[in-house]
């Protein structure tokens, strides 16, 4: 008899669809974020080369100034108001976009521009684009930018012994801006400790009616002329050798989108005593000083905001030796002079 041999078949392994569907939403995620990192790299260098391609030199200049500070959301931030001027010398444009190079550590979501519809950051690069209610800038016009910046660590905007490289490579339109300082023309792009040079001699300086002596003041016949204009008059005088005359002195500010101080000089007649505590006055101004007949008097930085075709007066008080036919020429603003309207 033969036995007869039966094979025994193996069951195949049936794998669950779960574990197939598993392995599949793994694969898809991974895929899905490597494309995703690439194509966004790819579109931001894309971006970026044709922004760079296109980008010339205006003819525009900006400027910025820190206008308050104070503790930001965590221990080691500080939250910084800023003033960002733009002098527009360009072609009219209908809408606007400026990118600029800022400091590391922005806190962007917690950060605020009020004339831009949004803000963005890619890298250290800061965006900004229009309102359509502010879009349209015409050619010799001024505009300013109020931001609210969060950094962490110290960005350096306190005090910056060089401002310029703060807040730098500011694009408007594709045109690259030049940095402009207002209270200092020589402050360049390269170069941010130049100051104005000019011809000077000594003179007396009161502060609160205390004379300290050795104040250099700015030859008037060594400034250019400027286009800010001004007007004085006579509003009263009282007292007899000696005399003390009350005028008012308009100044209309034509030489730049906007001054945080002043520095103003101009010449009296003989006799002016600026020791006179009491009897010799300028309300809007820190000091005063006397170099033959130049008065210059100065405000501290910040303590004005004088805009452009806007007028600064200035209410005076001048004590002299005895009675004069009182004037007030050859006036200098902030190292330009002005004319006489």
């Amino acid at each position: 008899m033969f036995k007869q041999k039966y094979k025994i078949k193996k069951k195949k392994k049936i794998v669950s669809p779960y574990k197939i569907f598993f392995i599949f939403v793994i694969i898809l995620i991974f895929t899905t974020y490597a494309y995703a990192l690439f194509s966004d790299n790819l579109i931001l260098n894309i971006k970026a080369n044709i922004l760079a391609s296109g980008i010339k030199n205006g003819k525009s200049t900006y400027y910025w100034k820190l206008v308050n500070s104070w503790g930001g959301s965590s221990a080691n931030s500080t939250m910084y108001q800023l003033q960002f001027l733009v002098d527009y010398k360009d072609d009219d444009a209908s809408t606007w976009e400026i990118n600029m190079d800022i400091p590391d550590g922005l806190v962007i979501k917690n950060c605020k521009c009020w004339q831009a519809s949004s803000m963005t950051l890619s890298g250290n690069t800061l965006t900004l684009i229009a309102n359509s209610w502010n879009g349209s800038i015409s050619t010799g016009s001024s505009f300013d930018l109020t931001l609210q910046l969060e950094f962490q660590g110290k960005p350096g905007i306190s005090n910056a012994k060089k401002p310029q490289e703060v807040f730098s490579n500011f694009i408007f339109n594709r045109l690259k801006l030049k940095y402009y300082d207002p209270n200092n023309p020589n402050i360049t792009d390269d170069d941010s400790t130049n100051t104005i040079k000019s011809n000077t001699t000594g003179g007396n300086t009161t502060t609160g009616g205390n004379t300290t002596t050795g104040e250099d003041v700015t030859d008037p016949s060594e400034v250019e002329t400027g286009k800010s204009t001004y007007n004085w008059s006579q509003t009263s005088s009282w007292g007899q050798n000696p005399v003390v005359y009350a005028s008012t002195l308009n100044i209309v500010n034509n030489d730049s989108n906007y001054y945080d101080h002043f520095e103003i000089s101009f010449d009296v007649p003989d006799g002016f005593l600026v020791e006179a505590s009491g009897n010799c006055n300028v309300w809007q101004a820190d000091t005063v000083t006397k170099s033959g007949n130049t008065i210059t008097i100065k405000s501290k930085s910040g303590t004005v905001w004088w805009s452009g075709g806007q007028t600064l007066t200035l209410y005076l008080q001048l004590r002299f030796e005895e009675s004069v036919d009182f004037s007030i020429s050859n006036l200098v603003v902030n190292g330009k002079k002005a004319i006489e309207q």
